[in-house]
């Protein structure tokens, strides 16, 4: 009896629930990827080295790292990680590798030993493969990333479920995608090719009578004829390339894009009717009988979603050969124009920080407010404003070790005893911290939440509002 008055008591409480119309879903985290509909220009990139790797012995360990530090890059909206060679990574060379095809399943007891496993061989190859794994929406992956020992235990790696990585069922006005060749129907291009060929056979021989009536010809008419005949055939072959993009059926674009290349796309704003119940118009492709959602869509910028709509559309990862490489070969012009160091050696991070955005007043003046990006202000206080912030890890012998390793850093006079100047900022995450290391993925984890504050808050050049539009929620 009391099993039964308590049942009741729980479905009264669920149904008390129910009444209330303001509930939100939040079985439903798809709902904060709504972007502010204000672009976003700001960028913010982390580097760290890709030595990390080598304190994990197993595979298994490894492929969880990696998922750890992409889990934070998605999480606090990273737009670039840089793995970068720190000389500490000591890779193994294997006299006898195993021979085989790659692409194979690998028994286990084997798999390491692989040619194609790069975690002992190449860590700074291993992280990059794995991190632009799991940025990609999985709907591509099949596409883009072929069997690798690298992807074995892809099954541990977490999900990110960022904006990009969209379901069948949702519509956004922006989408990944994949190309692919459109394939031949044989028996239809072999009728296409025998009516063209007699439909060509027609038309020359119409006009040689035509040519003949009007005056004798020599061999001249004839290449005249055919070199007619080849133009016009040559118009008849329009441009069409078939994107998949993760809906029942691929969409057709006018334009001539090499297959299994990856790709963003526009579509409309708002999903076509009956797009919701699942059904909405095809239409046949001619030429290879293929039939296709009845879609239009564009190719754009993979950065279009982020500076027009404020979208975080995912991460880019690049390799550096070298800790100063992390700078010459930034992608954004004029370079990162704000970049912290961390490092146990440091600076209070608060002490660095503009007040207004969680840093320490300074005894003598206010922080600088007036956006200046080319230096610190006299307080030793970041500008209030950037455009591309750059946040720099070291692995388990720190950026010293880095820098040791850096000959080009050398002959600018940058060694272990002065790498903190090489940034802007040189900060303790962690002052007084409790434990005598900080692995580097805890070191991601923290970094990215102590300027959480100041990466909101200063985007330069970005609209008032974008910054809470952005924060997608605490989750």
């Amino acid at each position: 009896m009391s099993s039964h008055n308590s049942k009741k008591r729980k479905r009264g409480v669920v149904l008390h629930q129910a009444k209330d119309d303001q509930i939100v879903d939040t079985a439903k985290p798809t709902a904060v990827f709504r972007a502010p509909g204000i672009g976003r220009k700001h960028t913010l990139s982390i580097a760290l080295p890709g030595s990390v790797m080598s304190s994990r012995p197993t595979h298994e360990l490894k492929s969880v790292l990696a998922g750890q530090i992409a889990r934070a890059a998605s999480v606090f909206s990273v737009d670039e990680i840089i793995i970068f060679n720190d000389g500490q990574s000591q890779p193994r060379h294997r006299a006898n590798p195993v021979k085989g095809n790659p692409r194979q399943d690998i028994p286990a007891s084997s798999h390491e030993n692989d040619p194609s496993f790069t975690g002992v061989s190449d860590p700074d190859r291993f992280l990059f493969h794995l991190l632009t794994y799991l940025e990609a929406p999985p709907h591509l992956r099949k596409w883009l990333f072929h069997m690798h020992a690298n992807l074995r235990f892809a099954g541990l790696l977490p999900s990110l479920d960022l904006p990009h990585h969209l379901r069948a069922d949702e519509w956004c006005e922006f989408r990944e995608g994949v190309t692919y060749a459109v394939p031949v129907n044989e028996k239809e291009e072999k009728r296409k090719r025998n009516r063209k060929s007699n439909e060509k056979k027609k038309r020359s021989k119409a006009k040689r009578q035509k040519r003949n009536h009007a005056r004798p010809t020599d061999g001249s008419d004839d290449e005249q004829i055919d070199s007619d005949d080849e133009e016009e055939e040559d118009e008849e072959k329009d441009p069409k390339t078939l994107v998949e993009v993760g809906f029942p059926l691929p969409l057709s674009l006018p334009v001539d894009i090499p297959p299994d290349t990856r790709v963003t796309l526009q579509l409309s704003r708002d999903p076509p009717l009956g797009f919701s119940f699942g059904s909405f118009a095809t239409r046949k492709d001619e030429d290879s009988g293929v039939e296709t959602s009845d879609i239009e869509a564009t190719t754009i910028n993979p950065n279009t979603p982020r500076e027009e709509q404020g979208f975080y559309w995912g991460y880019s990862v690049r390799q550096a050969a070298s800790l100063s490489s992390v700078f010459t070969e930034c992608p954004y012009d004029g370079g990162y124009d704000v970049s912290i160091g961390t490092s146990e050696r440091g600076k209070a991070l608060q002490d660095v920080l503009p007040s207004h955005f969680g840093g320490r007043m300074s005894s003598s003046s206010h922080a600088n407010t007036n956006g200046d990006k080319d230096k610190m202000d006299e307080d030793g206080k970041l500008p209030s404003k950037y455009t591309h912030l750059l946040l720099v890890f070291g692995g388990l012998a720190g950026l010293e070790a880095a820098a040791s390793a850096d000959p080009k850093l050398a002959d600018k006079g940058i060694k272990a005893g002065n790498v903190g100047d090489l940034f802007d900022a040189w900060v303790d995450l962690v002052p007084g911290q409790g434990s005598r290391t900080i692995r580097t993925e805890e070191a991601v984890w923290v970094g990215l939440g102590a300027v959480r504050g100041y990466v909101l808050g200063c985007g330069a050049g970005d609209d008032e509002g974008d910054v809470d539009g952005e924060e997608n929620g605490g989750g």
